[in-house]
């Protein structure tokens, strides 16, 4: 049956149909092909950069010579940190395992071929360690008050929130008596030493206001007339202790808000691997500003603390990009981008400040792939673009800076002028959890010489946001708060990104950056919820997105002192 039907289906008849005629297509013009070419270009870069890509693509430059952070990358080194404090006691603090282990690993992602000269810079660094809570009291009123209702005289203060124990050895004070002095720069220490009168401490407790940012802006070379240029707080106290001080305790005024002093577990920034002798020999506190109201009229003070103070070896690491042989010279410009790899001995530190160290981690792999440097020499990039013939770039990753800075205070005070450093980068907390786009303020910087060109590189931080169509807002160096005050007491014009630490969000910051107002910037800094799931992803993409741009923008800058110092903002 279906043979016959096959067989029918074969005799019967078919027409031939003439071939179909179509319309000649006309060829495009070569407008028509150019644009249609970048607008497809334009939206596969737009949309597949938009996933992983920090850069901003443009269809005609060669792929070699578009460098692109990943944010996948920069959060799989955190989580590596994360875990790092797992295995070495919760952190990763420079006196500690974990600081080497976090080292280690940057090592191992950079490897041999990240650096012309990859290096641990050593030092020593005084480590001052608190080992039981502290026991503060006053006892107030009249003297008269204080024999016949003794109990309701005394005053049980909190840690934490009335008094914090800063630094200094183990100490027992018990119903000491105050001096009220003014300062804390060369003046007063230069008045201990003398031993004027009304600067007479044998067997009290000396109470000091905290300084002002205008104070310590004398800390650098032209500062006012009672200038700490020299004089630290460590001398202070030593003049202290050389003329029979108990104690020192530094009180809020009366705008420094609820915050106390920021510097608990240093205190020495003018160390710069000074040696055992300069260790303090006498406790400090901070209080808030009631508490100082208190002591100024006349209560006694007791403390029981126990602490140690020692020195410990310690170290930054350091990646190097040197320039060809052939151009290297006493004229080679470096730049340094750094972020302190260590934390906080109370925590894992990933948003402080693991964020920043894997930031610039992420930044160098990108720049190397992109072709910006190749061993021996700045790499060549397809486009025709080069690195400056004589720049050199420091990437380094400072240790100790919870301690005092002492890392960068060391590189700055050891080869800032050997390298011929010309500016600095500072990346210190860009993923805090309720923070804000922060740029550090060139105009708060402690040397006024040194504003004008800072201003630039911050103006250059400004163009990226607006650039990313982001909002930011300045914030002022503050007192030793983080790297960036290292290389501008230093005279190296300097610029910083940060997100904010334990200051509260206003309702104004609320409404332009989302968030909780009247809660910290970061409710877990320098705590042990300062771990992975405390970052913030999006603030972290877009802050390493402004200052991976503005990094290129300064790396490629020709001639980039005299950009700085020239006045114009070209």
């Amino acid at each position: 049956m279906m043979s016959d039907r096959l067989d029918l289906a074969m005799e019967k008849p078919t027409a031939t149909l003439p071939p179909r005629r179509r319309p000649a297509l006309k060829p495009p013009s070569i407008a028509v092909a150019f644009l249609t070419f970048f607008a497809f270009t334009f939206a596969f870069n737009f949309f597949t950069s938009s996933l992983n890509d920090f850069s901003f693509p443009c269809p005609f430059a060669s792929s070699s010579s578009q460098p692109q952070v990943d944010i996948s990358r920069i959060l799989r080194h955190l989580r590596i940190f994360d875990r790092i404090v797992d295995y070495h006691n919760g952190n990763r603090h420079a006196s500690g395992t974990g600081y080497d282990a976090s080292a280690q690993y940057v090592e191992r992602i950079l490897g041999q071929d990240s650096c012309d000269v990859l290096e641990r810079q050593e030092f020593d660094a005084p480590y001052w360690k608190q080992l039981e809570p502290a026991n503060v009291s006053l006892v107030v009123g009249s003297a008269r008050t204080r024999m016949e209702r003794w109990e309701d005289a005394v005053i049980q203060l909190e840690e934490g929130r009335d008094f914090e124990l800063v630094h200094g050895p183990s100490a027992q004070w018990v119903n000491a008596s105050v001096v009220q002095l003014d300062g804390l720069g060369c003046k007063l220490a230069r008045k201990l030493i003398l031993n004027l009168p009304g600067y007479e401490v044998w067997d009290k407790v000396i109470i000091v206001e905290r300084p002002s940012l205008e104070f310590m802006k004398g800390r650098g070379r032209g500062g006012g007339g009672d200038t700490a240029f020299g004089c630290s707080l460590n001398d202070v106290i030593y003049a202290a202790f050389a003329y029979g001080a108990k104690g020192l305790v530094i009180t809020n005024g009366e705008h420094d808000g609820a915050g106390l002093w920021p510097l608990k577990g240093m205190q020495d920034v003018e160390w710069k691997d000074s040696g055992v002798d300069r260790l303090p020999k006498l406790p400090v506190l901070s209080t808030s500003y009631s508490v100082g109201q208190l002591l100024r009229n006349d209560a006694l003070i007791s403390l029981n603390s126990s602490a140690s103070v020692d020195v410990i070896k310690t170290f930054n690491l350091l990646c190097t990009w040197e320039p060809s042989a052939a151009v290297a010279s006493n004229d080679t410009e470096t730049l340094v981008i750094g972020a302190h790899l260590d934390s906080v001995a109370t925590g894992p530190g990933i948003v402080d400040n693991a964020s920043g160290s894997a930031a610039i981690l992420e930044w160098l792999r990108a720049l190397k792939k992109a072709g910006w440097w190749s061993k021996g020499g700045q790499g060549k990039l397809e486009d025709g673009g080069v690195l400056p013939a004589e720049r050199r770039i420091v990437w380094a990753w400072w240790g100790a800076e919870e301690l005092g800075l002492v890392g960068s205070q060391y590189f700055a005070s050891k080869s800032v002028e050997p390298l011929n450093v010309v500016a600095a980068i500072n990346v210190d907390m860009i993923a805090s959890p309720n923070g804000v786009p922060r740029i550090v303020n060139a105009s708060s910087a402690p040397v006024d010489s040194v504003i004008a060109p800072s201003q630039k590189i911050q103006k250059r931080f400004e163009t990226e946001f607006r650039l990313v169509k982001e909002s930011w807002e300045r914030a002022d160096s503050g007192m030793f708060n983080s790297d960036d005050w290292s290389f501008l007491e230093a005279g190296v014009p300097t610029g910083g990104l940060l997100n904010g630490a334990s200051k509260l969000k206003t309702q104004s910051q609320r409404e332009v950056y989302g968030g909780m107002a009247n809660a910290q910037f970061d409710p877990c800094w320098h705590r042990g919820c300062d771990t992975f799931e405390n970052v913030n992803v999006s603030l972290l993409k877009l802050m390493s997105r402004v200052g991976f741009n503005n990094v290129q923008y300064l790396a490629k800058k020709k001639d980039l002192k005299k950009w700085l110092w020239n006045g114009r903002n070209d």
